[in-house]
């Protein structure tokens, strides 16, 4: 399953993810990143017949997962970036699931000055550190794109 915003959604993106054998699932949330990422959360959890999960805020059709059993990042400035990754259902859910926690914790506690964006970062690098992996996946044209 393919999760994108439905403000970045265009039909060819659905040709393009069919012909890859990917349906695509279209997230209304706007106001923040948490919010989209609860929506494929909820999503995710009332469909476990979803293997492979796609998450991305880029309206392109670039399909790639890991070679190994880790969440696949694309590349920012040699950052993992959540503008896109994708992974197993239990590795996504299980990030997911961490995101919106620690998110609610960061809320609750008013110590906690990191933004969204932070937050999800130092999980990332800190609660992920040896179960990601980041790839050029928005390199030049299709470059070297091994498609599922």
């Amino acid at each position: 399953m393919f999760f994108c915003p439905r403000s970045v959604y265009e039909f060819e993106l659905f040709q393009d993810l069919a012909f890859l054998n990917f349906d695509i699932k279209l997230i209304n949330a706007k106001n923040s990143i948490i919010d989209f990422f609860n929506e494929v959360y909820r999503y995710l959890i009332v469909h476990p017949q979803l293997e492979e999960v796609v998450i991305s805020q880029v309206g392109q059709p670039i399909v790639e997962l890991s070679e190994e059993e880790k969440i696949l990042f694309a590349n920012k400035d040699n950052q993992p970036s959540y503008k896109y990754f994708s992974g197993e259902r239990a590795l996504v859910l299980e990030l997911l699931t961490v995101v919106l926690s620690e998110n609610n914790k960061r809320l609750l506690n008013r110590d906690d000055y990191r933004n969204e964006e932070e937050m999800l970062q130092d999980i990332i690098l800190n609660k992920f550190a040896n179960r990601y992996e980041i790839a050029e996946v928005f390199a030049p044209k299709y470059k070297n794109h091994k498609h599922h």
